[in-house]
């Protein structure tokens, strides 16, 4: 709040930095990593030096690697923005540079000045914002300082008298007061968790009352403040959210009021001993029983020393979704070919067996059969073909992991007691004395994976080329 004299004299600003995370120079980030170190060494964890977090982090940012249709790239400029260190790493990058932007302010503009950005120049990772005063002179100057403290760290900026969205606020001045709305992107389409959805039911009904609160806390005339809340309620109805649990979330919130729900909440400083399970509601209710268990085990004199305030709670983490099934670091845009290729990894004991081919000819019926999937030593859930190279005769069978079978089959083999099928028996017999006695083609993929369509495919296929290796003499 401001008074009406200084109200007329304010300028809302918000600055962006352009692409920063591929605009901060190794160099520049090291450094300010460095200061922030020994500028607060207490809060660095006992079991690390500073040169060891300045290696590992040197370490992340020349390793920031990835693959892209069989090609692997490498990042040779700025930090890679999918790496967990990134956001904490340009923070604190950022946050160097404006102890430099504060020392150019107070050369140029004074103490005064100085004191006044310090306390109003409020930044969240790449956005920033300020409520620049007309009277300290044109605040092109400002953005030129800001432009000023790193050749590669460029910042783009907006200003208005009268209303700027920043972050999900929009700052805004009416009836010579400053106010804050709260601010939706054109592309925000409201689409929040459906009611009907597999999610704990607390994290449902915990929603509305949530998103309410944001808005209760945000927006301060309260003629908005109720537009606000109609436009949300009828988001979660188009949700499926029922109108009682709406209703009475809004009332909730609607109590309290704005100086409390805006009051920092300070840390609840509880030891707890967190029980972790995946959501599904399938699952047994186990979390009942150990507390139960729990609260037994407290019951004793020696237990009770042991977990004297200790508090057990549940949490779920979330099971995988479509889009952690589908979504891949490894891109590659070339579509695998038909037929059966070798891994060719180092450690693979499967490759020397694997007939590369892309169809295996049945000689008895005097017919091709074409492979139509990609098969490799990692296959599993199909079935194969393996000939013996001694004399051309040849076995089919069924598995879920060719690999595994391949070890196996090379165990019964080589070991007496184990050659109990005619298969090993006539190939040790046939072919022993060869460094590789039999071939190994995968040639189906069984589209279910069950033990019933595995039988039953591989059942088919053996009566329909009749392999001798199968039959019992």
């Amino acid at each position: 709040m401001f008074i009406k004299d200084v109200i007329n004299d304010i300028l809302i600003v918000t600055c962006d930095i352009k692409d920063m995370y591929t605009n901060i120079k190794k160099d520049l980030g090291l450094k300010a990593i460095r200061y922030w170190l020994y500028k607060y060494p207490s809060l660095l964890h006992e079991r690390f030096s500073i040169d060891f977090v300045l290696e590992a982090l040197e370490f992340v940012l020349d390793n920031s690697n990835f693959q892209f249709n069989n090609n692997f790239y490498s990042l040779i400029s700025g930090t890679v923005t999918g790496t967990k260190v990134a956001p904490t790493y340009a923070n604190l990058t950022v946050a160097f540079l404006e102890i430099s932007l504060y020392d150019k302010v107070k050369e140029i503009y004074g103490e005064n000045i100085q004191k006044y950005v310090i306390s109003n120049w409020k930044r969240f990772l790449d956005d920033g914002q300020i409520l620049w005063k007309k009277s300290f002179g044109n605040i092109e100057d400002f953005v030129n300082i800001l432009n000023s403290l790193d050749n590669n760290i460029h910042f783009t900026h907006e200003c208005s008298t009268t209303g700027l969205p920043y972050l999900n606020l929009f700052l805004y001045i009416e009836n010579e007061k400053l106010l804050t709305d709260i601010y939706y992107k054109d592309t925000d389409s409201h689409d929040y968790l459906p009611f009907s959805s597999c999610h704990p039911r607390h994290t449902k009904i915990n929603i509305p009352q949530t998103l309410a609160r944001i808005i209760c806390t945000v927006v301060d005339d309260p003629k908005r403040k109720q537009f606000r809340l109609m436009e949300l309620k009828a988001w979660l109805k188009k949700a499926g959210y029922p109108i009682s649990l709406i209703e009475s979330a809004f009332l909730k919130v609607n109590k309290v009021d704005q100086l409390t729900l805006r009051a920092k909440v300070p840390p609840k400083s509880e030891n707890l001993l967190v029980y972790v399970e995946t959501h599904n509601p399938k699952n047994p209710k186990v979390f009942e029983h150990l507390s139960k268990f729990f609260n037994f085990l407290k019951s004793f004199e020696r237990f009770s020393k042991l977990f004297e305030g200790t508090k057990l709670i549940r949490s779920e983490r979330q099971p995988k979704n479509l889009g952690h099934l589908l979504q891949h670091s490894c891109v590659n845009l070339d579509k695998p070919k038909n037929g059966c290729q070798k891994c060719n990894k180092k450690s693979c004991g499967t490759c020397q067996y694997i007939l590369e081919t892309d169809s295996i000819y049945f000689s008895r019926l005097d017919i091709y059969f074409k492979l139509l999937n990609a098969f490799t030593c990692e296959s599993g859930n199909i079935i194969y073909k393996i000939t013996c190279n001694g004399c051309g005769e040849f076995y089919i069978g069924l598995t879920v992991n060719l690999r595994h079978r391949v070890t196996n089959h090379k165990f019964c083999l080589f070991n007496e007691a184990s050659r109990i099928q005619k298969v090993h028996r006539h190939i040790h017999d046939c072919a022993g004395s060869m460094l590789v006695p039999f071939s190994i083609v995968p040639f189906y993929k069984v589209k279910r994976d069950t033990n019933v369509a595995r039988l039953s495919t591989e059942s088919f296929f053996i009566r329909k080329f009749n392999p001798r290796l199968n039959r019992d003499k």
